[in-house]
């Protein structure tokens, strides 16, 4: 079952791609001078635009060299930098006659600029930490700064103590008394939001004395079909360390600049609450389990080998938003190692109470669904227990009956129970677009998509399942189309007509609410193929032949009453990330009537992981 989520994943990645630029929000003041500043950027500012950034700014001009360039010796009086140098681009305000020359318009997250000022000014940049490695320009001076800590600033000498490209040093510093550059000594402290120009001898990917992984993205992102995320930290065996990471909260979003789509500034909706795994001693056993931030990871003198951390969202513990717009629950991750190191990384999430907004969900005309549990739920039962006839009390099985159970949760919340379903997927379908230099041009009209078939599809998808042109296989297998079908043996749901059937359950609350109930009653009928009391093996409890009348006075329909009991508290002694959300659990009770005299209770634990949110069975085709 687990492979049907893979499949989905892709598609909720490409998502993920497309909006990663929401992020979360810092603050970073730099103190510019009169005359020439070295400075280095650890967010990505809000607006972009130098236009609008500089606009109400004392600036005459801003230089970010190209390092692309294979070497560079770097000019000891930034005065002497000139428009036409083609290692540099350049800004320079409107109504300077340098304007012309102008051909640098944004600036990023983790670049060094020189910045010319008329006068002094604290500059106050809002923007995000995105999250960009250093490239390092082999047997070159680069440009470059540092993620330091401002209140326990490193020396330079620590920080390169284990990169040999780096050895002998040579850093040079902008002076801020006689413009120029001068070299500095290995004990000089470095300053947070400075840029330096250092040698690098030979190829190199240093990061500093820790560095700082994503898998994947700018920012740990938890898209909604996501629960974890991880961190790769790494040491380069720069003696013993501690880690320590931990969550603050996010600045508040900035209002939008004129020339930008507002919909990129997602409304802060709450704070990410997130933890992380961790080892606790029990006694004299190690176990994992789950621990609120913040997290020490340390690492042993010498050891050079990289730790991964695995972080986890909570989105049960949410608060609902109540505000307008696609918020996002937004907050800082701060790692230091306290020794000067300080990375700031963006989190955000979405909640199960926020609708996603998909690029599929922007073409198409359907509602986004409103219910936050809709979809596909996959889960376990484990049977451990059993009321016998006659028996007020309950007792343990001597080993657990453990069987498969499906429900769809729909759009308005209403739950079915399956005993089959199939993933396939749904062709897009295009609209003539005619444009003038083509006039055969087309345009989505309504995106590819996945979609769930049960037994009691209606004729018409069965009919486009028979020609296959619009409606395929999710997978191949071998080369070939490889169709994802989920079946259980423990529901028959046919009718009184032998009729396929996805009977609906009653609810007491919502759905996986703590303490409510999903509850259903099933008639497994006589002529039932499932029916436990039909076998070839006693003449009064075979089936007649065909033709043939029913056994006389032997009736062996049994009736199940099954019920679900939602429990917000996870099983214990595991660490379950998604718990509340993507996971969720309970009691299940079934009382069966019709195998003895008496009626049976059985009890047990069931769990569900949501597989998929498709809130729509075959496609909401009903005929």
């Amino acid at each position: 079952m687990f492979k049907i989520f893979r499949l989905i994943l892709p598609f909720c990645f490409m998502i993920f791609l497309a909006r990663f630029c929401e992020a979360q929000w810092i603050e970073q003041t730099i103190s510019l001078q009169q005359g020439w500043n070295a400075v280095f950027l650890e967010v990505e500012p809000y607006p972009k635009d130098c236009q609008i950034l500089f606009q109400d700014m004392p600036v005459k001009s801003v230089w970010h060299y190209d390092q692309r360039f294979s070497s560079v010796q770097f000019i000891l009086d930034p005065s002497e930098l000139t428009p036409n140098d083609p290692q540099w681009y350049c800004y320079f305000p409107t109504g300077r006659p340098e304007a012309i020359a102008t051909n640098l318009y944004t600036l990023d997250a983790g670049k060094a600029y020189l910045i010319e000022m008329e006068q002094p000014y604290t500059w106050s940049v809002k923007g995000r930490p995105l999250y960009y490695q250093q490239d390092w320009n082999p047997d070159s001076y680069n440009l470059v700064g540092f993620h330091v800590d401002s209140q326990n600033p490193p020396s330079f000498a620590t920080w390169f103590t284990t990169s040999a490209a780096h050895q002998p040093l040579d850093i040079w510093r902008l002076d801020a008394d006689d413009q120029r550059w001068v070299q500095m000594t290995g004990d000089s402290s470095i300053e947070a939001g400075k840029a330096y120009w250092v040698m690098c001898r030979g190829n190199s990917h240093y990061q500093g004395p820790v560095e700082i992984r994503l898998l994947e993205g700018r920012e740990l992102r938890f898209e909604r079909d996501y629960v974890e995320r991880f961190l790769e930290i790494h040491t380069n065996g720069a003696g013993a360390k501690n880690i320590v990471i931990e969550k603050i909260p996010s600045e508040p979003v900035p209002l939008p600049a004129p020339t930008d789509d507002p919909v990129n500034l997602s409304p802060i909706a709450g704070d990410v609450p997130m933890r992380y795994y961790g080892k606790q001693i029990a006694g004299s056993q190690e176990q994992f389990s789950l621990f609120e931030l913040p997290a020490t990871v340390e690492f042993q003198n010498g050891e050079a080998s990289p730790q991964e951390v695995r972080l986890t969202v909570d989105r049960s513990q949410m608060t609902p938003y109540s505000g307008v717009g696609d918020a996002l629950y937004q907050n800082l991750l701060v790692i230091r190692d306290g020794q000067g190191y300080k990375r700031i990384i963006g989190i955000n999430s979405r909640s199960r109470y926020i609708p996603k907004i998909s690029a599929a969900a922007k073409v198409r005309t359907r509602q986004v669904q409103p219910d936050p549990f809709a979809g596909l739920w996959i889960g376990a039962v484990s049977v451990n227990q059993v009321q016998e006839p006659a028996l007020s009390v309950t007792t343990e099985t001597p080993a657990p009956f453990r069987f498969q159970i499906i429900l769809h949760v729909d759009s308005m919340g209403n739950v079915r129970l399956l005993n089959e379903v199939t993933l396939l997927w749904r062709d897009g379908t295009y609209k003539p677009d005619p444009q003038p230099d083509m006039p055969n041009a087309k345009s989505m009209d309504e995106p590819g998509r996945y979609i769930l078939v049960t037994p009691t599809a209606p004729v018409s998808l069965l009919n486009e399942l028979w020609v296959g042109e619009d409606v395929h296989p999710v997978a191949l297998k071998d080369g070939r189309p490889f169709t994802r079908r989920i079946s259980t043996a423990m529901f028959s749901l046919l009718d009184e007509n032998k009729q396929p059937e996805t009977p609906l359950m009653d609810k007491s609350g919502s759905f996986g609410q703590d303490g409510s109930q999903l509850t259903i009653e099933l008639v497994l009928e006589d002529s039932d193929p499932l029916n436990p009391f039909h076998h070839r093996y006693h003449p009064l409890h075979a089936y007649p032949e065909e033709g043939e009348p029913p056994t006389p006075n032997n009736d062996w329909t049994i009736n199940r009453l099954i019920t679900l009991e939602f429990d917000s508290t996870p099983p214990q002694l595991t660490g379950l990330a998604g718990w509340g959300d993507t996971l969720l659990g309970g009691v299940y009770t079934e009382v069966l009537e019709g195998l003895k005299k008496e009626s049976i209770t059985v009890v047990g634990e069931f769990t569900l992981q949501q597989l998929a949110d498709i809130p729509e069975l075959n496609d909401g085709l009903t005929q």
